[in-house]
C-alpha cells in the first residue's frame, strides 16, 4: 500500500490498453506538437481511491495498479453451490425503499476493515508501521467478504469490524488488481449477506454508499447513478465499466457498498475524480456482475483468469487522422504487439487500426474492451484491420493473463 497519491486525469488521445498488464510503449508514430504550448491536462486530479482513510502515517492507499477491466463482466466459474446471492430486477419489482429502509436492510451487510501495512521511510530505508482502514460487504453467511484489492495491498494484518461491533481477524483469500478487487475470509458463521444485482442499474436510478468514510463506520449517503461504463486510468493502467455515481464517496468508503432502492448491491466504491481528495460528487464503483464473477473465481481457485488480446493501443482521433494521414477515421489504434499472446499469432501488427470485431463496429478502446470482454479465454475473434489502406480479417484468439 502506497502513500495517497494523485494521480492526472486520462489525456483523451492517449487510453491506456486494458488487456494486457505491461506499462504502454510509445504510439508507432508521435503526437504532432501542439499548437498552443498548451499540454491540455485540467486542474482536476484523479484520486484512485484512495478511498482508504489514512489513520497513521497517511497510509492511503491508491486504487488502481494493473490492468483494466472491460465494461462486460467474465463469465462465472460453474458451481453446484454458488457464494454469492444474487437477484435481478424483475426478481425484487415493486416500489422501492427510501433511504433509511434501504440503510436498515443493508447495514448489517456492511463492515469496516483494520490493515496494517509496513512501508520503508527515511534516507536508510527504515521501516514504519501504519494503520489505514476501508469498507467490506459480506458475500456469504459463512464469512466471505469483498472489498477492495487496494485496501489490503500490501498489508502485514487485516481486521474485519461487523456492524454488531465484533472484531475478527481477517485471512486474504485472493486478489485481483485488473478488478480492484480482494476476498476476505473470517472465522464467523450466520453472517447477514447481501444480494448482489445481477443486472447493470439504469442511468437516473438510486444509489445509495454505506461504508466508513474517514473511519465514520456505518455512515450512509444517498444520490443516483451518473453513468455506466466508465473507465479510469492513470496513465498507465486502467479501471473500467465503472458505474459512476454522486452519492457521497469519500476515503474510506473503499470496498463498501453501492445499493439500488431494493437494497440490492449494485457495486463496490472503488474511486472518486476529485480536486480536493474528498467527495465532489464523481464517485465510481465496481459493478455488481463483475464483483461476483471475480469473488466466485478468487473463493474457488484463489485467482482470476480474464481473456486477453495482447496489444497496448489507443483511439484514432480526429487529430492523429489529419497529423498522419491515418486509413480509418476512427478505430483502435494499435500501439505495440505483445509476443506470445493471441494478437502476435493472428498477425497483428503496429500501426494497424481495429474497426470492427465479430460484427461489431470499434470506435475505440472501450469498445474493442467491450467486445473481448463479452468473450471468455480460449473464444476466438474475428478483427476488421485496416492497414496500409486496405481492410484485412484476422483470426485472434483470446488468451488468458
Amino acid at each position: 500500500m502506497s502513500s495517497h497519491e494523485t494521480l492526472s486525469p486520462p489525456e483523451p488521445t492517449r487510453p491506456v490498453d486494458p488487456w494486457l498488464p505491461v506499462s504502454p510503449p510509445p504510439p508507432p508514430l508521435p503526437d504532432p506538437a501542439p499548437s498552443d504550448g498548451k499540454d491540455g491536462r485540467g486542474r482536476t486530479r484523479l484520486w484512485l481511491v484512495a478511498l482508504v482513510s489514512a489513520l497513521v502515517a497517511s497510509l492511503t492507499s491508491v486504487g488502481v495498479t494493473a490492468a483494466v477491466l472491460d465494461d462486460d463482466a467474465p463469465a462465472a466459474v460453474e458451481s453446484a453451490d454458488p457464494p454469492v446471492a444474487t437477484t435481478t430486477s424483475a426478481d425484487v419489482g415493486g416500489d422501492g425503499m427510501t433511504p433509511a429502509e434501504v440503510s436498515a436492510a443493508v447495514s448489517p451487510s456492511v463492515a469496516s476493515v483494520e490493515v496494517t501495512v509496513r512501508t520503508a521511510a527515511g534516507p536508510f530505508g527504515n521501516t514504519q508501521t501504519g494503520t489505514a482502514q476501508g469498507s467490506a460487504v459480506i458475500l456469504s453467511e459463512d464469512g466471505y467478504l469483498v472489498t477492495n484489492n487496494h485496501v489490503v495491498e500490501g498489508a502485514t494484518a487485516v481486521r474485519v469490524v461487523l456492524a454488531d461491533g465484533s472484531s475478527h481477524e481477517a485471512t486474504v483469500v485472493g486478489t485481483d488488481p485488473s478488478s480492484d478487487l480482494a476476498v476476505l475470509k473470517i472465522d464467523a458463521t450466520d453472517l447477514p449477506a447481501a444480494t448482489f444485482a445481477d443486472d447493470q442499474p439504469g442511468v437516473g436510478d438510486t444509489a445509495i454508499a454505506i461504508g466508513s468514510p474517514f473511519g465514520l463506520d456505518g455512515s450512509v449517503t444517498a444520490g443516483i447513478v451518473s453513468a455506466l461504463d466508465r473507465t479510469l486510468s492513470d496513465g498507465s493502467s486502467a479501471l473500467g465499466g465503472l458505474i459512476q455515481t454522486d452519492a457521497a464517496i469519500n476515503p474510506g468508503n473503499s470496498g463498501g457498498a453501492l445499493v439500488d432502492d431494493q437494497g440490492r448491491i449494485i457495486g463496490i466504491n472503488t474511486a472518486i475524480y476529485s480536486a480536493s481528495g474528498a467527495n465532489d460528487g464523481v464517485g465510481f464503483a465496481v459493478p455488481a456482475t463483475t464483483v461476483t464473477a471475480v469473488a466466485q473465481q478468487l473463493i474457488e481457485g484463489g485467482s482470476v483468469s480474464w481473456p486477453v488480446l495482447g496489444i497496448t493501443g489507443q483511439d484514432v482521433t480526429a487529430a492523429l487522422v489529419e497529423a498522419y494521414g491515418l486509413g480509418a477515421d476512427a478505430g483502435a489504434l494499435v500501439g505495440e504487439v505483445v509476443p506470445g499472446t493471441g494478437a502476435a499469432a493472428g498477425g497483428l501488427q503496429a500501426g494497424d487500426i481495429i474497426v470492427g470485431a465479430d460484427g461489431t463496429t470499434v470506435d475505440g478502446m472501450t469498445d474493442l474492451v467491450t467486445v473481448i470482454r463479452a468473450h471468455e479465454v480460449g473464444d476466438v475473434l474475428t478483427l476488421d484491420v485496416v492497414r496500409d489502406g486496405a481492410t484485412l480479417a484476422l483470426q485472434v484468439e483470446l488468451r488468458a493473463t
